[in-house]
């Protein structure tokens, strides 16, 4: 029985996190697991409990939202954020609320393993399809919805069953080798073999999925784990990278994978320059043309209301979320949105320190390369993160009164 539970568990938080684009359907699945949760919240008693717990992210997200239709409307209907802006506010907190009342509170599993394991589960796909490179392109061209860009110019990437395969699910798998390293997950020695399929699908698919890893180690030191935990962490992913890379060497691959790994390869080159101290490629993000800024005081104050991402302005167009949340909104809407992504790291800094930490510089590093806030596979699991340590340590403290108060 706990063992279907499990698959349950599996299947639903693989679902919603990585969300393939299916090209049968118009919508990502993250959307029917969006209205399971809002029934699932109507027979579920502990809902409005846990929903209580983010009162203020609510107030601050409705007034994202609000600010968004105030900007549509001065624009008149321009092609900006506010639908993304809308299902910031309705989806991914209470979606991830009744994950977490489903897995924890139901199914009596522990949530930080089952996000691990789905992880370790898409990172298997990812090496099974770089293994097969005929179902691989058979997926990106018959099955998912991809980008003309990925089959034409980088079919050397964009391997998985996942939304955003060259940008947002590298970096989602590189958070969870960086949560891994802070010691979020409460893991066994064996886990660490997730750390080689997690590890080949972020090097493959997107060098931004680095970021994380490389805050993970830097944090490793800070984080709570005691020595023990963390020299055995250290020699366990020793180990199982050794092991990679004594396998990349010494294996037959086909040429396409070869390229791919190839590819892969620098990616290793750039986390070599970084430990040394070296300048590291790639690590300084974008520059050049999609920096910009608004041309004239009214666009600083409310923006243009159109996403830049999509839309010329003044000839340009940006990849970089502050640049596209600056022009479409303004100062102000800006400042609000980056507010509130330091408020709910801040709420977790104060539980852990390494974790919140994590997750703000991720944030800071996934911003400059995206815009973060368009819900995707990372800024779901970024969420779903959130979500799970705030509650459990609502959990933990209601234990714990509760203990007091029997033996008082």
């Amino acid at each position: 029985m706990k063992l279907i539970r499990y698959i349950i568990a599996l299947l639903v938080v693989y679902t919603y996190v990585y969300s393939p684009a299916l090209q049968i359907m118009s919508f990502g699945l993250d959307k029917l697991i969006f209205i399971w949760a809002v029934l699932y919240f109507l027979f579920t008693k502990e809902s409005k409990m846990y929903l209580k717990l983010f009162v203020n992210d609510y107030k601050i997200l409705a007034i994202v939202a609000l600010f968004s239709i105030c900007i549509f409307l001065i624009h008149f209907g321009a092609d900006g954020l506010l639908l993304y802006d809308v299902f910031l506010l309705i989806e991914p907190i209470p979606v991830a609320c009744a994950l977490y009342i489903l897995i924890v509170k139901h199914y009596d599993l522990d949530i930080r393993n089952v996000i691990l394991f789905t992880s370790g589960i898409a990172g298997l796909i990812t090496v099974y399809l770089l293994m097969h490179q005929d179902m691989a392109t058979y997926l990106k061209t018959s099955v998912l919805r991809v980008p003309e860009i990925v089959t034409t110019y980088f079919s050397f990437r964009g391997f998985g069953f996942s939304d955003g395969l060259l940008n947002s699910y590298p970096t989602a798998q590189g958070l969870i080798l960086g949560l891994l390293l802070v010691g979020f997950f409460k893991t066994r020695s064996i886990y660490y073999l997730l750390v080689i399929p997690i590890f080949i699908s972020v090097i493959v698919n997107a060098r931004t999925g680095i970021a994380p890893i490389l805050f993970g180690i830097i944090l490793f030191f800070f984080s709570k784990s005691s020595g023990r935990n963390k020299f055995w962490a250290v020699f366990g992913i020793g180990v199982v990278v050794t092991l990679f890379i004594f396998i990349l060497n010494n294996s037959s691959l086909s040429s396409e994978a070869e390229e791919s790994l190839s590819w892969g390869r620098t990616s290793l080159d750039i986390i070599s320059a970084f430990l040394n101290g070296e300048e590291a490629e790639n690590m300084e993000g974008l520059t050049g043309t999609m920096v910009f800024f608004p041309e004239n005081l009214l666009d600083w104050l409310v923006g243009t209301g159109q996403n830049v991402f999509s839309n010329n302005y003044y000839g340009k167009t940006s990849d970089i979320g502050y640049i596209i949340r600056l022009l479409y909104g303004g100062l102000i809407y800006l400042t609000i949105t980056l507010f509130y992504m330091v408020y709910i790291c801040r709420k977790v800094i104060r539980i852990d320190k390494a974790i919140g930490l994590l997750l703000l510089l991720s944030f800071m590093v996934f911003n400059y390369k995206t815009d973060f806030l368009t819900i995707a596979p990372c800024s779901r699991l970024f969420f779903l993160v959130y979500v799970a340590i705030i509650c459990m340590e609502f959990d933990s403290r209601l234990i714990g009164s509760e203990y007091n108060r029997l033996n008082s």
